[in-house]
């Protein structure tokens, strides 16, 4: 999962859908996304609600569903604004309250993230 500041939407890849076998939901009004790809524009025409479990924050959004390939999930500005995350660049971290405790996720380092990969790879 990615959490990227600049971008309106929130995101799930179609890979990510399939896998899990989610239901999506048609899109009452498409439209496009150009700055995922860098020539072209990619049609939205489905969404779906994802539920998401970081720690002791649990949190349901509602993703665009789109074909791409960098992450499973892309959280954006709109679920930043709709929880009032507080942005704390120098550590890179995000912070929020929910039920009246404050959540902070943490990014990985790429080391943890190469760690967690090899622990999944070793479970299949």
């Amino acid at each position: 999962m990615i959490i990227y500041r600049k971008s309106c939407a929130n995101i799930a890849s179609t890979i990510f859908i399939m896998k899990l076998n989610m239901n999506t939901i048609k899109y009452h009004k498409p439209y496009r996304l150009q700055w995922l790809k860098k020539y072209n524009e990619i049609k939205v025409t489905k969404l779906v609600l994802v539920s998401i479990f970081i720690g002791k924050y649990s949190d349901e959004v509602l993703y665009d569903v789109v074909s791409k390939h960098t992450s499973h999930l892309f959280l954006g500005f709109l679920w930043q604004f709709d929880r009032k995350i507080i942005y704390d660049g120098f550590r890179n971290r995000y912070t929020l309250v929910k039920d009246e405790n404050f959540i902070t996720l943490i990014s990985l380092l790429s080391k943890q993230i190469y760690k967690n990969q090899l622990k999944l790879k070793g479970k299949k």
